[in-house]
Order: C-alpha cells, then structure tokens, then sequence
C-alpha cells in the first residue's frame, strides 16, 4: 500500500508520541524536514501497515519549506539516503531501560519522477501512529521556516507543555536528546550555540515568545527553565476538529533522564 503526501494538501499535522520527542537522535535539516513531512501523512488513529510506502513528492517539499523545485530534489535525495542509517534511542524510566531501532527500513528516491517513497521501520512506526494518549501534536507549518535541527526538536520538547506553557530539563537531558557529542560538554558551548539561536528563531518564526532561567549547583549550571507562551491565533482545520477527541497528554514533572 502507498501513501502520498500531496492527498493531505495544505492540512498537515505531525503525531509524535511523546516518548520519540524525548528521544535521543541526530539529522540534518534536510533529513528532519523530510521525515515530518512524511509523518504529516500518518494517520494517528490507525497502526501502520507492514510494507506501507509513503510517497513525498518534491513539489511538496519545496512549496512547504520555500525552496526553488531543483534544490528540492536534491535535499530529498540526500535526506532518503542519510535517514537509511538514522536510528533513535527511546528511554524508560520507569522500567530503567532504553530502546534503539532504525527510522526507516527502506527508501527508494525515483530519477526524474520528482519523488521520495520511504517506508519507517518496524519499530519506530508505534511511535507515530494509532496514537491515543501521551502524544504531541503541531501543524507542520510552524516548524517549516526553522533553519537548524535544533531548533525543531527544541520546539517540539516544549510544545508538550503548551498548556502550562513552563518547560524544565536538566542540561545532560538536552545534550542527550540532541545527541550532541562531546564539543557540547561545556554549558556555554551549548547556550551560545544551540540554545540561544534556537530561543531567537522560535522567537522570530514560529510564533513564540520564550525566555529562560538557569539552576545552578554552585558554579555550573545543570538546569533549564523555559517559559513561553504562543503568540499565534490558532487555525481550526479538518484535522484539528477530528483530533479534539484526541487525549494529548503533557508529560508531568521535570523533563529528565
């Protein structure tokens, strides 16, 4: 079976359950990009099929995320090849254990055709799909004009607290999620590179407004406070209507591993 992510038009919706928001991983933009543009076309409410495509057809991604139709197909291409060798740790605290598996178990890019057909591997499909509680939700539109992975995953890790609008996690748990190796290890590294730029541009982009305190243990720095609250009015669409039976969950308490 394949879907397509043009069927969806301009009504775009990314399901993620909240376990793969706190998981730890790296990709490019491009990579990013192409995958929520993918998920966009999952059903929520319904599991994936085994050898179910999804189709991503460059006029898409370059009427969403603004870019000329050549450089499109360029970035998807790249993007299908990386995302083969992507895999994500997700983590239990509770059963004080970590999963790790494959984003996609097969992609295929098609010469001259102008499209992407992935397929998202075993088990990282529960994490997308027939989603009913402890999961987040956005329009793909907000993220669209992001220009760092950071920034996106950054959005998201907030995003699931919307409602209260305060956000807390500890300095190793945001390295960790952000898989940001070892020339992260100094807290000023990642406020000035990572942090801050991404505060900016959700400030800036995706209709935000966001300050942030730190806590410290003496001198360091261990802890981080986001408070933000969104500035943008909402948009009823379809799909917004068909999800307000939906039981999207914050997750409680501190957001730390």
């Amino acid at each position: 079976m394949t879907r397509d992510t043009t069927a969806k038009g301009r009504d775009r919706r990314v399901y993620k359950a909240n376990a793969l928001v706190e998981a730890s991983y790296s990709m490019t933009l491009q990579e990013l990009r192409l995958m929520l543009l993918a998920i966009s076309s999952v059903s929520s409410k319904r599991p994936i099929k085994n050898d179910e495509i999804f189709t991503v057809r460059a006029t898409d991604y370059a009427h969403i995320y603004d870019m000329p139709l050549n450089q499109a197909y360029e970035a998807m291409k790249d993007a299908a090849e990386r995302l083969m060798n992507r895999k994500v740790r997700t983590f239990d605290n509770h059963n004080r254990s970590e999963e790790a598996f494959q984003v996609m178990e097969w992609a295929r890019y098609a010469y001259g055709e102008g499209y992407v057909q992935l397929e998202f591997g075993k088990y990282f499909r529960p994490y997308i799909s027939r989603l009913s509680t402890e999961f987040t939700s956005y329009e793909l539109r907000r993220i669209a004009s992001l220009s760092s992975p950071h920034t996106i995953r950054i959005f998201e890790m907030i995003w699931q607290y919307k409602r209260t609008g305060v956000y807390s996690l500890s300095v190793d748990t945001l390295r960790l999620r952000l898989d940001l190796g070892k020339s992260y290890m100094r807290w000023g590294n990642i406020r000035q590179h990572v942090l801050e730029p991404a505060i900016e541009e959700l400030n800036e982009k995706a209709g935000l407004s966001i300050s942030y305190t730190t806590k410290n243990e003496g001198r360091k720095v261990v802890g981080i406070t986001l408070r933000f609250e969104d500035t943008l009015a909402p948009v009823v669409s379809l799909s917004d209507k068909e999800s307000m039976g939906d039981q999207e969950q914050e997750s409680s308490g501190e957001a730390c591993i």
